[in-house]
């Protein structure tokens, strides 16, 4: 075998067993952040299910409701009105979000009139 052989097979094989040990290291290091994550949310209390938010009843959408109100379809499904007062009246809510979707022309004058008859 030639000399230029053998040294490119050194030089192949040194970078493959660099590539497996900086694999091991990496595995086994992002192992031990998980499990100290795991201790010190237990020790501290952490509570992370607050954040992680609840499926919405309104649009179906999973763990859209953070902090009582849908992510994505704006509801608010868990929480109660409180006592004496009156629901908001949807029609002038939904009149309102029109005109400011057509003042920004996300929808033409013939939409707005279409859908504010409705």
């Amino acid at each position: 075998m030639e000399p230029f052989k053998i040294e490119q097979a050194l030089l192949l094989e040194f970078f493959t067993i660099l590539l497996i040990v900086l694999a091991v290291v990496t595995l086994l290091g992002h192992g031990i952040w998980v499990v100290l994550a795991v201790i010190v949310d237990a020790i501290i209390g952490n509570n992370r299910s607050a954040t992680r938010g609840r499926d919405c009843p309104n649009c179906g959408k999973r763990r859209a409701v953070v902090s009582g109100q849908c992510t994505k379809c704006g509801a608010t499904p868990f929480i109660r009105p409180a006592a004496g007062v009156a629901p908001p009246d949807e029609m002038l809510i939904t009149t309102r979000r029109l005109e400011r979707l057509l003042a920004r022309g996300a929808i033409s004058r013939e939409e707005f009139d279409k859908l504010d008859a409705l």
